[in-house]
């Protein structure tokens, strides 16, 4: 697709027992900083689910193997601006014009530098995304203002030394990830464990 004065460009897996008559999931899933979307479809583990469980996944592809995912994180298209936010917001309406997608059912994931954009699209387009799920990364988006409380579910490393758990120069914690979101989200309670 043309986005942007860029050609831009993602796979689509779609699993082989759908039809096209019953709306189904969207997942995005996005690759990391120097990966690509063949990469991440081969390695994420998504396109062996969406063939058990009858959703649609798209791989979208980062310009020079990168995503502007906020103040945090990384390469190129963060350094030179790229709206990859509108990016990922054309690729669900293309694929939900193409496709019989529940428009309540849209998700987000992504390794790393994916990850960081998968935050970016739960703080500002929660009224497109259902959840968010960022694998190996911080939440690098300021102001994180969600339209709505969003469902959100971190993957965070112990021994991850380029994310630290515990946080460090770069990165928050992710403790300090969860507190944000359940402020965000207005949540209650004490966490289960």
């Amino acid at each position: 697709m043309m986005y942007d004065g860029a050609t831009r460009q993602y796979i689509v897996h779609v699993p082989p027992m759908y039809e096209g008559k019953t709306e189904v999931p969207l997942v995005i899933d996005i690759h990391g900083l120097t990966y690509s979307d063949s990469d991440q479809a081969s390695m994420s583990g998504w396109r062996e689910k969406s063939d058990a469980e009858g959703f649609i996944v798209v791989y979208p592809n980062g310009l020079d193997e990168s995503w502007n995912g906020g103040s945090l994180c990384c390469g190129a298209s963060q350094e030179n601006g790229v709206d990859d936010e509108g990016f990922i917001l054309a690729i669900v309406e293309q694929v939900s014009q193409a496709g019989c997608i529940d428009s309540k059912r849209v998700y987000a994931t992504g390794l790393s530098n994916g990850g960081a954009l998968s935050f970016l699209l739960g703080c500002q387009a929660a009224g497109v995304f259902a959840a968010i799920a960022p694998v190996s990364m911080g939440n690098g988006t300021q102001p994180c203002e969600p339209a709505r409380p969003i469902s959100v579910i971190m993957y965070r490393g112990m021994n991850d030394d380029l994310v630290p758990y515990n946080g460090g120069k770069t990165y928050p914690s992710a403790m300090s990830d969860l507190d944000q979101w359940k402020t965000l989200n207005s949540c209650t309670g004490t966490p289960l464990k």
